[in-house]
């Protein structure tokens, strides 16, 4: 009997130590892909025309895993902080011309448009 309550005991310290082990694991992958999920960049590029002028007060849209929008400055030039990385649909507007682009996050945004 005696024995029988030693391998029991054995037993659930071995099943504990699974069940540690499955959560532990489960918490490290949930804080992996939080901080995935998480991870935002600084996005800096500049709007210039066919002639190489710069694209002034241009409004820059980027549509995909979020939503952002920034004006161009005096030298053509924008930043839009805190952006989720993946693949947008960059839309420069400026008056009543526009252009859309493609591009991927992380990655520079230097946009030659044809006006």
């Amino acid at each position: 009997m005696r024995f029988l309550q030693m391998l029991i005991t054995l037993e659930d310290r071995q099943m504990n130590k699974k069940q540690v082990f499955l959560i532990l694991a489960l918490v490290f992958w949930l804080a992996a892909f939080a901080l995935k999920v998480n991870a935002q960049e600084t996005v800096r590029g500049s709007v210039r025309g066919a002639d190489g002028t710069p694209k002034i007060s241009a409004s820059v849209k980027l549509n995909g895993p979020g939503n952002y929008m920034a004006l161009t400055n005096a030298n053509g030039e924008f930043v839009i902080e805190n952006v989720i990385p993946g693949t947008y649909k960059v839309t420069v507007l400026q008056s009543n011309r526009y252009q859309v682009f493609t591009r991927t996050i992380p990655g520079p945004l230097e946009l030659s448009v044809p006006w």
